[in-house]
């Protein structure tokens, strides 16, 4: 409703006879809503006879905290033209807003319970502030305040992730503080006891069991390293490393340009002949062989060392 409005509805109720309501506009005023109401900015000796939709007409958005906004008495004049309630008083109202600071650790520890709520970080892990906030000012608010924080980036559960905690004054939005996390974590993995040199085969001998970070390991740290032994190191990996799927490889058992020997079974029937491998293969691996009698290429499997089946 506009004071206009509101003010000639008073008028209709108090009765043409009553003596004119007279309002005086303070010098000064502290607020405490998010917006300026008229009972903010001014005084009456009739003020149980104003309607409360009059003392609550909307005179705009308070200012910043550490800011000051003025009110004129022309504008609240201006609004009321067209009925008895006088305005007298300064000529115009400095504003301020009231204040209510957050503090840092309110805002950390609510960025840190929503991160431990919907990350779920594992049980060996550590959780590390890497942006910290501030204390933060915000009007104090005539129905209270609120916090709610929510995921900027980074969800996965380790490495940096950050949040903001959005802060609302009566139900509006104030400011966004931004805090950072850096999650990490760590796992009981086995790792080389020594350095290994590329294509070094490994065995249990290479091997012990330690605490690492696996925060930013690439690749699958394997607790159980009965997956790797006897595969052969694909780089040189120095002594500590753990393992992971990038680093091992079957090795080579059939080389590229070397003579090996093809079978094929089938039943009691068995055959073999002399051929060259024309690319490389680990057990397993499909292969092109020149078969030495006939010229032909044909592909079989890597069965054994130098030897490549047809028909496994």
């Amino acid at each position: 409703m506009s004071l206009l409005a509101a003010l000639c509805v008073l008028v209709s109720t108090i009765g043409a006879e009553a003596a004119p309501l007279q309002i005086a506009l303070r010098p000064d005023a502290l607020v405490r809503g998010t917006r300026i109401e008229l009972r903010d900015v001014v005084t009456t000796a009739n003020a149980a006879t104003l309607p409360d939709a009059t003392l609550a007409f909307d005179l705009g958005r308070s200012p910043s905290p550490g800011y000051a906004r003025s009110i004129t008495a022309d504008a609240v004049k201006l609004a009321l033209a067209g009925t008895t309630i006088q305005c007298s008083g300064a000529a115009e109202c400095l504003v301020r807003t009231e204040t209510a600071t957050i503090k840092a650790d309110e805002l950390l520890a609510c960025a840190e319970a929503f991160l431990r709520k919907n990350v779920a970080p594992p049980a060996d892990a550590q959780i590390e502030v890497q942006r910290a906030p501030f204390d933060t000012q915000v009007p104090h608010g005539r129905d209270g305040r609120e916090l709610r924080p929510r995921f900027h980036t980074g969800t996965t559960g380790r490495g940096p992730i950050s949040i903001d905690v959005d802060v609302l004054v009566d139900g509006k939005l104030q400011v966004v503080v931004p805090l950072t996390f850096l999650v990490r974590t760590f796992a009981q993995v086995h790792v080389l006891a020594e350095s290994l040199q590329k294509g070094d085969v490994l065995d249990a001998r290479h091997l012990r069991v330690e605490r690492v970070e696996t925060t930013s390991v690439n690749g699958r740290a394997f607790v159980d390293p009965k997956a790797f032994l006897g595969q052969v190191a694909l780089r040189p990996l120095a002594a500590g490393s753990p393992l992971t799927a990038r680093d091992f490889a079957a090795p080579i058992i059939v080389q590229k340009n070397s003579t090996v020997t093809i079978v094929f079974a089938r039943g009691q029937l068995r055959a073999e002949a002399f051929g060259i491998a024309k690319n490389s293969g680990a057990l397993g691996d499909a292969v092109q062989v020149e078969n030495q009698t006939t010229k032909r290429v044909v592909v079989g499997r890597v069965a054994g060392p130098g030897v490549v089946q047809l028909n496994p």
